[in-house]
């Protein structure tokens, strides 16, 4: 192990402006979401560690020594610079999370229409992987290298197939495959009254503008969620969670 107590070490710089640059670099800064990670095929190009607790992450370590991943003991504050916690653990490792071409879902499947709350995309995310949506095209969202979204997604992420893509690309993606879209919007018809037969691909549209006019040409049928006491609506993470649970329940496959 190569043991570096600068944070102008030369190697830690350059990773620094990796992680300001390249928004297909994820930094996992906590060992249950580094070995989930790693549990789904991702490897570290390089694993930073507290000098003064390589103690509490001895097994990790190790384990990724024996991967040929770089690990470098270094200083609490470097630590502290690439960690997004107010506490960090110790630990931090850098994965390479590149960019998938689309392809046609094997089941039903996620659409996520210009949301830019980190937190709305992780919680549905998240919900996907529980609601058997496992391909999920974001559609000019918040990064995946987002940390909020890492972390609420609680590694859930790393076992779904996600695209990022451009909205004039998912169009003419979904032209082309004739994909069975149905969009989320408060004035559709009651989701609890929609019988769902074949695959289903839920578009939910962004916090402030709902779906996007070029995606809602797009869908064969709009579904809401009813509200009662004069509430207009939910936020997009929990109506999403809703719908996909619902439909995943209701499903005539």
């Amino acid at each position: 192990m190569k043991e570096i107590f600068s944070k102008q070490n030369q190697k830690i710089k350059e990773l620094k402006k990796q992680k300001q640059k390249n928004r297909f670099l994820l930094f996992l800064d906590n060992q249950k979401s580094i070995k989930d990670a790693q549990k789904f095929g991702l490897c570290p190009k390089v694993c930073l560690v507290d000098k003064e607790k390589l103690a509490n992450f001895d097994l990790l370590v190790k384990n990724l020594e024996n991967q040929d991943v770089e690990v470098i003991a270094t200083s609490a504050e470097v630590i502290k610079d690439f960690s997004t916690t107010q506490t960090p653990q110790g630990i931090v490792c850098a994965f390479d999370f590149l960019p998938k071409a689309p392809t046609l879902p094997t089941g039903n499947f996620l659409v996520l229409d210009g949301l830019q709350d980190a937190g709305n995309v992780g919680t549905l995310l998240r919900s996907a992987l529980g609601a058997n949506f496992c391909d999920v095209f974001l559609v000019e969202c918040a990064s995946l290298s987002n940390p909020k979204l890492v972390r609420s997604t609680m590694a859930s992420m790393f076992a779904l197939n996600l695209v990022e893509i451009s909205r004039a690309d998912f169009a003419k993606f979904a032209k082309a495959n004739n994909l069975p879209l149905i969009c989320a919007d408060m004035n559709g018809q009651s989701v609890f009254d929609f019988a769902p037969q074949g695959q289903i691909g839920l578009v939910v549209g962004s916090e402030g503008h709902g779906v996007s006019p070029e995606l809602a040409a797009l869908c064969k049928k709009t579904v809401s969620i009813p509200m009662a006491n004069n509430l207009e609506s939910l936020n997009a993470g929990v109506a999403g969670s809703i719908i996909m649970f619902e439909i995943n329940g209701r499903r005539e496959l």
